[in-house]
């Protein structure tokens, strides 16, 4: 059967860069169908209302105003462009970018009620078969964010909220992964991002392999599916220009002046705090493949 996975997490963990290459990886790798959405976006519709969403002028909207705009769009690219697309594609993969988890984080955090937002959420909580939520501390994110805005110019306004709600939006986050663990994946999104694509993908493959029409091909794919090929497949993008190396590297010295002026602690010693944050919520803590990293 077809799958449907969406990649889930605060802001700067990497969610956007992550839907390119796991869509490049199983194209080149698996030769299965891919679909591609982001939320809010994905139709027609879904633009019109990003556009307001994102746009500085409203960002003083009734929070309430606020879920409604987000699930208008939402039903749009489920019901008009991802769920006809599955039925077509019995052994496709949607990989969506955001969904009903963002509403329940961000949207809580705005000032809306929790209890309305559920209620609003329950008619897409069929999906996606699989959550893939990439976790930073709240720090880390920020400093993702202040580089990107140094490098790339503005974003969007909700990347200037307080650190505050930096962490209140991410523990709204980790209490849906506590609550939905048999649907999730927790991803440590300070691994490299080849890394972070080579772990979901061999999840997926997984999970894949125990259903039908896609158990056959799931298994012989994970016969060979190695760091090995993963690296082929990334200089393949890298020297086709679709995910460049320069893309993904990071700005070893700009990192640096980011979290000197935030007054943040060294990467090492905010991963420990992220894995801590784990134990305490019982959640599993994934094995560090760190000689594979770059």
């Amino acid at each position: 059967m077809a799958k449907s996975i969406v990649l889930e997490g605060p802001e700067g963990v990497g969610k956007t860069t992550q839907a390119s290459l796991l869509g490049y990886l199983l194209e080149e790798y698996a030769k299965l169908p891919i679909l591609r959405v982001r939320e809010p976006g994905g139709t027609p519709v879904g633009e019109a209302i990003r556009s307001v969403l994102f746009t500085s002028e409203f960002r003083n909207m009734d929070a309430t105003t606020n879920v409604l705009l987000f699930s208008a769009s939402r039903n749009e690219v489920l019901v008009n462009k991802v769920k006809p697309w599955l039925e077509e594609n019995p052994t496709g993969i949607s990989i969506g970018d955001r969904d009903w988890w963002s509403t329940i984080a961000l949207q809580a955090s705005d000032g809306a009620d929790p209890g309305y937002i559920e209620a609003t959420q329950k008619p897409f909580m069929w999906y996606p078969n699989r959550t893939y939520y990439l976790d930073l501390p709240a720090e880390e994110s920020i400093v993702r964010v202040r580089m990107a805005k140094i490098k790339e110019g503005v974003r969007n306004w909700r990347d200037d909220v307080p650190i505050e709600t930096y962490r209140e939006i991410r523990e709204n986050y980790l209490s849906l992964v506590k609550k939905w663990q048999d649907k999730v994946c927790l991803v440590d999104a300070f691994k490299d991002p080849w890394n972070v694509t080579f772990d979901i993908v061999r999840d997926l493959l997984l999970e894949m392999k125990t259903e039908e029409p896609t158990r056959e091909l799931a298994t012989d794919l994970l016969k060979n599916f190695n760091y090995s090929t993963l690296r082929k497949i990334a200089d393949k993008a890298n020297d086709e220009g679709r995910v460049p190396y320069s893309r993904l590297s990071r700005d070893a010295e700009l990192e640096r002046e980011v979290r000197i002026k935030e007054g943040f602690s060294e990467q090492g010693q905010l991963r420990e705090k992220m894995y801590k944050d784990w134990e305490n919520l019982g959640l599993v803590r994934p094995r560090i493949n760190t000689e594979h990293e770059r």
